[in-house]
């Protein structure tokens, strides 16, 4: 959970996990939410740098709206896909679920 973000090859999870389950197997990943009307609050709360934190070393390199995140998942066929936001108001939320299960 909450990991993906950190990862400058993203796909390689993907892969792993997808290795590692049946047929059928349930796939779910988690990762911070950014949407249109979060960056706006950001931006005009002044708050881009203590969300972003761009001088944490390790921190995090890859950042997902929704259609990128299912689009990854897609790309290795998986299916049912399901998408919800955690924590928060929706518009706001502090995290994303993609799950959806392997081919």
């Amino acid at each position: 959970m909450e990991v993906i973000e950190h990862l400058l090859l993203p796909r390689r999870l993907v892969e792993a996990a997808l290795s590692a389950l049946r047929p059928g197997g349930l796939v779910v990943l988690t990762t911070p939410y950014h949407g249109y009307l979060k960056n706006l609050a950001l931006a005009l709360s002044n708050g881009f740098d203590a969300h972003w934190h761009p001088l944490r070393d390790f921190g995090h390199v890859k950042f997902f709206s929704r259609h990128t995140l299912l689009a990854l998942l897609e790309e290795y066929g998986l299916r049912a896909l399901r998408f919800s936001t955690a924590g928060r108001v929706p518009l706001l939320a502090k995290s994303m679920i993609v799950s959806g299960t392997a081919p």
